[in-house]
């Protein structure tokens, strides 16, 4: 079994290479994942769609030790999902953009993860000027880099509201600019929060957040469908802008992110059942 997260786990799972196991990922879903995935038109969405989904049952169940096609889900009013029988014990977050998908696990605390492809420059402005708080529009400003700023900034949003099962709609309109990591103040019936930037994933950005103050270690995962790998993957830098999915060559070197503790090169564990 895989030992439970000190902090939060993030697995990458890149859904594409993984499709050949696509329909034994299917055949782990529950009914409703099973009817969300068969009503996707596009058929290369759908399955990745399913390969995500499966996956994160799977991981799920290298913690648990439960099998992965018996495992339940609950959704809050805003659609966050819940392990059923875990709750806080073994909280969870999917997220998948194209052919990249992160899975969060943490322990103890809620949480949320968000991936977003870079926009190009004009869109960032403009979805800026729309959706963002003056501050936060002000930030992504103008120019090449604005795509990358905005990225931050949104999946920033976006896994704030993620962790604490609220609308996005609410979460846009949060002013989250600053050095990284950033705390959320708590509020009426609102607990504070702590969302760190992930280092570049290719052509993807993301963040995490999990409710509460307080710094936690990430640990950077690629999920492989062989059962029993516990091989470490070569830890080579990412080439910015090459535009790859993140891979054995493509992952971040070890390092620290800032406030959040030591993020280890990405490692193919056992996360089969």
């Amino acid at each position: 079994m895989l030992t439970p997260p000190r902090g939060v786990d993030l697995w990458l799972i890149p859904t594409d290479r993984l499709a050949p196991h696509g329909p034994a990922l299917f055949g782990l879903l529950d009914a409703s994942e099973r009817q969300r995935a068969l009503a996707i038109a596009d058929p290369g969405a759908r399955r990745r769609f399913t390969i995500a989904h499966g996956a994160a049952r799977r991981i799920v169940a290298g913690y648990t030790g439960r099998p992965a096609s018996t495992l339940r889900w609950r959704h809050g009013p805003h659609g966050k999902p819940e392990l059923v029988d875990f709750g806080l014990e073994l909280a969870v977050s999917l997220t998948h953009c194209e052919e990249l998908a992160v899975f969060a696990v943490a322990r103890g605390r809620a949480v949320g993860v968000d991936l977003e492809r870079l926009p190009t420059p004009a869109a960032a402005v403009r979805l800026a000027r729309r959706f963002f708080p003056p501050a936060d529009a002000a930030q992504v400003g103008t120019g090449p880099a604005a795509a990358a700023r905005f990225a931050r900034l949104w999946t920033r949003k976006e896994a704030f509201v993620k962790a604490l099962g609220g609308r996005l709609v609410e979460g846009l309109r949060r002013p989250v600019a600053g050095p990284c990591p950033l705390v959320t103040p708590a509020g009426p019936g609102r607990a504070a929060c702590r969302i760190t930037d992930l280092p570049p994933l290719g052509r993807y950005r993301a963040a995490v957040a999990l409710t509460g103050a307080a710094g936690y270690p990430i640990e950077l995962r690629r999920w492989n469908s062989q059962p029993r790998s516990t091989s470490t993957l070569p830890r080579t830098r990412h080439v910015p802008g090459s535009g790859r999915v993140p891979g054995p060559g493509t992952l971040p070197r070890s390092g620290t992110v800032p406030g959040s503790g030591t993020l280890p090169g990405s490692r193919t564990v056992e996360a089969d059942r």
